[in-house]
């Protein structure tokens, strides 16, 4: 299934659990890091915006499984570390709220 922007997910990043993200165009990365993320573009990748650390990383089908069908599972087993916790509780805003998280970290100023 083809997921879009906006939509929540779980995402591997290497040396860490399933990490929660959520997929975004390059329209929203701000313009300070727009260069290095697009510089860091792999062939056949979504470009996701972590949680909690708000970084930015490009991933493939593999690296990304839906939020909801994998939330508690993954949930348990991203521990209880301080920077899990806010990514999760970052999500979990976003879900309540659609488009809320972003327009926090970054101001809309920032992408103009």
């Amino acid at each position: 299934r083809k997921r879009g922007a906006g939509e929540l997910t779980w995402v591997r990043i290497k040396g860490f659990p399933w990490w929660p993200g959520m997929l975004v165009s390059p329209e929203e990365i701000p313009l300070d890091q727009k260069q290095a993320v697009m510089d860091a573009q792999r062939p056949g990748t979504r470009l996701v915006y972590c949680f909690g650390d708000h970084l930015f990383t490009w991933s493939g089908e593999s690296e990304l499984k839906d939020f909801k069908q994998h939330q508690a599972e993954y949930t348990k087993k991203g521990g209880k570390g301080k920077l899990f916790q806010q990514a999760l509780a970052e999500a979990l805003a976003e879900q309540a709220s659609p488009g809320s998280q972003l327009d926090l970290i970054f101001p809309v100023d920032e992408f103009h």
